[in-house]
């Protein structure tokens, strides 16, 4: 007598008591013959995932598995080839809005104007949709990706301030006591240059505000249109007072002891000297 494999053999039909033979598919090694599925009803036997299991302990483990999952919200994750459909499905399971307008994210109200994008943020919130973000997941890349921008813009913010000191602290040093009068004759340029169109004067400024060069230049330019329109004598710059130095020195009443006018010509040069270094006016 063949031994009983548990599956094959004679079994009772429960309602007509007819005898019949189950089909043999574990084989003699112990696992599930090739094709074994086609025993199963043809709503299931083409199921991909029966093709994992290899024997009856495999899908055994799997059925009691499957049985300490039930009541829980569990989500089946999409193959390679689910379509956008079955993915919608997974990410509003997982908590994504209806619509990227139902994040509900607003600029943060310590972030200035100039840096915020309704253009770029809106399609931030389009792509948060896209991937499957839940609110949870968008507020913090939001949040996230605001705090970089307003440390890189505060840094950016400290950096220019910097500049702006150096740049300051140069003209200063190059200018002496004229660098106000310098200053105050280089915004009257700008303000004749830009024909009094506030939008002009802003981008000029804003392009060219920081360059030592330009700052120069328009303080030339603006020393030319106020020749005849500034109260009072130009302040002269500490350069210069060197030439005026210079100059006085190699005339004959300062170099000559025994000229009428030498002793005016020195106190002249003494007081060049004493308003370059700042120690007195005359």
């Amino acid at each position: 007598m063949a031994e009983d494999n548990g599956l094959a053999g004679a079994v009772a039909d429960p309602e007509s008591g007819a005898i019949t033979h189950a089909p043999t598919i574990i084989g003699e090694d112990g696992k599930f013959v090739e094709n074994w599925q086609e025993i199963l009803p043809e709503d299931i036997r083409g199921e991909k995932s029966l093709r994992d299991f290899k024997d009856v302990a495999g899908l055994a483990k799997s059925f009691v598995t499957t049985k300490r999952m039930l009541g829980k919200n569990k989500i089946a994750v999409p193959g390679d080839t689910a379509t956008d459909a079955e993915w919608d499905e997974v990410y509003s399971a997982l908590g994504r809005p209806t619509t990227p307008d139902d994040y509900g994210l607003k600029k943060p109200e310590d972030m200035p104007d100039e840096m915020y994008s309704e253009e770029v943020a809106k399609k931030a919130l389009q792509l948060f949709h896209k991937i499957g973000l839940n609110r949870k997941q968008a507020e913090a890349l939001f949040a996230f990706n605001n705090e970089n921008a307003m440390a890189a813009y505060k840094d950016m913010a400290e950096q220019e301030e910097h500049n702006a000191r150096e740049l300051a602290d140069s003209l200063h040093q190059e200018w002496g006591r004229a660098y106000d009068q310098k200053v105050h004759l280089g915004n009257m340029a700008v303000e004749q240059g830009s024909g009094g169109n506030a939008e002009f004067k802003e981008r000029l400024v804003g392009r060219l505000g920081n360059d030592p060069d330009f700052i120069r230049f328009a303080a030339n330019l603006g020393a030319k249109f106020a020749e005849h329109g500034v109260k009072g004598a130009p302040i002269p710059t500490p350069s210069e007072l060197d030439d005026k130095i210079h100059d006085a020195m190699m005339k004959e009443d300062y170099m000559n002891r025994n000229h009428p006018g030498h002793q005016k010509a020195v106190e002249n040069v003494q007081r060049m000297f004493k308003e370059k270094h700042g120690s007195g006016l005359a």
